[in-house]
């Protein structure tokens, strides 16, 4: 398929329910060969809109806060495939880079960049609908970009009217609660506001709350009634984020924070120093790098 489309194929990435993924290059013009990710999914599936809502997002010049997303040059139509040619993010996805929890200083540069990220695609009147780690790219030097927009919506038109979305789109582990309440609609932003504070509790701790945000899921149960300690959660390893985390997952979303207050939130704004004894101390665990 490479071949065919004038790259040169180096080798796979990874195969996966939502397409399989391949590192090509390709000589642009007179300049050294550029490398790019090619990732090949069924026509079957809503690709034109991942297609155009992903440019959309990123548009065609730069602009602040793109930075943040991930860039797709081109996208073709092979025999029963879609093929996108994406900008390579040559250190991997956070979902593959972290296995142990990150020093609170490295977790928060990464949640900053995805709540800026964040914050520019909701300016588009878009939202993501799948945020997790292994959605957020990192490119050197350390530099997070949110990609795979498959399950990307626009949640306001042009005129400002608001969408209501339908249906459960996402992974569980990282969908709001009211997308299990049956024929409930949503607003857009708060979707991926929730996300976003699974992100961080999976930076700082590598472990889950609970298993789904509904109630048959019995920590998620302890937390809705109040009952933190009550859970098999530590609270005290989130260390000084555990406000900020409390106040991203609110049950309901229109108490939920906003990207804006995020971005004012002291534990956001706050530098977290790379040796914070205190901080280390409040969580009860070791330093991981």
């Amino acid at each position: 398929m490479a071949i065919k489309l004038g790259y040169n194929w180096r080798w796979n990435l990874k195969n996966g329910g939502f397409g399989n993924v391949s590192v090509v290059d390709k000589k642009i013009e007179d300049r050294e060969k550029r490398v790019f990710v090619m990732k090949r999914v069924s026509a079957s599936t809503r690709y034109e809109m991942e297609f155009d809502i992903h440019r959309f997002v990123f548009g065609y010049g730069r602009e602040a806060g793109s930075d943040h997303i991930i860039e797709m040059f081109a996208m073709y139509v092979a025999g029963t495939e879609a093929v996108f040619i994406i900008d390579f993010a040559d250190q991997g996805d956070l979902g593959s880079r972290c296995t142990l929890p990150l020093h609170p200083s490295l977790a928060q540069n990464y949640f900053r960049q995805l709540i800026w990220g964040l914050d520019f695609i909701h300016k588009k009147n878009v939202v993501h609908r799948d945020i997790k780690l292994l959605n957020l790219f990192l490119k050197s030097p350390n530099k997070l970009k949110i990609g795979d927009f498959g399950m990307a919506e626009r949640y306001r038109t042009d005129c400002g009217k608001q969408i209501w979305l339908k249906g459960r789109q996402g992974t569980r582990t990282h969908l709001a609660p009211e997308l299990f309440i049956g024929g409930m609609e949503s607003k857009g932003p708060p979707l991926d506001v929730w996300a976003a504070g699974i992100v961080l509790v999976e930076l700082l701790t590598m472990k889950r709350l609970w298993k789904q945000a509904d109630l048959n899921d019995k920590n998620f149960v302890k937390y809705f009634d109040d009952k933190y300690k009550n859970m098999e959660f530590e609270w005290k390893s989130l260390g000084m984020a555990k406000k900020l985390v409390q106040k991203l997952l609110k049950v309901q979303s229109a108490f939920r924070i906003t990207i804006e207050d995020i971005i004012k939130d002291p534990w956001f704004v706050t530098d977290i120093p790379e040796e914070d004894e205190f901080e280390i101390a409040m969580r009860g665990r070791e330093t991981f790098v």
